[in-house]
């Protein structure tokens, strides 16, 4: 990889962990943004194990077992007590057909639209509007970006989807800024 395609690649897994160095630079002492930054998080993480000096991982193994994973701690952070089980069984089973239906050669138009879909779900209820309009952009308009990727994979495309990415990413800063209670971690509503 040329050192410039490097420098790229580098920048966009860097941007994954944006939501982190936030918190921490702010000294963030509620729990529920900590669940979301991992979650913004493992998409940075399924990257550097993917791209990163000494991959580990088939980035599209990663790019199947990331949203799974993504989706699943917005869920149990953000969602309905109730409503979780059945989002994550959800979560589950979308990951094992598009397993079995799509392999891991690819990206997955199914899994990513199943994971995409229960956030935006989620995210319409949630109270906070930094925080609801941070979400459906990130994973509303972010999902149209990645099926343009998906669809017609290139430079362009793929330029566009890491623009959203940083974006929404800079939205998480924003939408942080807010002091006021999210609402208590894991209640029932």
């Amino acid at each position: 990889m040329s050192a410039h395609l490097s420098l790229v690649a580098g920048a966009a897994t860097a941007i994954g962990f944006l939501p982190l160095t936030w918190l921490a630079a702010r000294n963030e002492r509620r729990a529920q943004w900590w669940w979301i930054a991992v979650a913004f998080g493992v998409s940075g993480l399924a990257d550097l194990l993917s791209y990163g000096p000494h991959p580990l991982l088939d980035p599209w193994l990663a790019a199947t077992v990331y949203p799974v994973s993504q989706a699943g701690i917005l869920v149990l952070a953000l969602g309905e007590r109730r409503e979780a089980p059945a989002f994550i069984g959800l979560l589950v089973l979308a990951g094992f057909v598009a397993v079995f239906w799509e392999g891991i050669a690819g990206p997955s138009l199914f899994l990513e639209t199943i994971a995409a879909g229960i956030i935006v779900r989620i995210a319409w209820h949630v109270p906070e509007k930094r925080l609801r309009a941070l979400l459906l952009y990130a994973f509303g308009i972010g999902w149209l970006a990645w099926v343009g990727y998906t669809l017609n994979p290139g430079w362009l495309s793929w330029g566009l989807y890491q623009s959203v990415r940083a974006v929404s990413l800079g939205m998480f800063c924003w939408a942080n800024l807010y002091q006021q209670p999210i609402f208590r971690f894991g209640q029932a509503r």
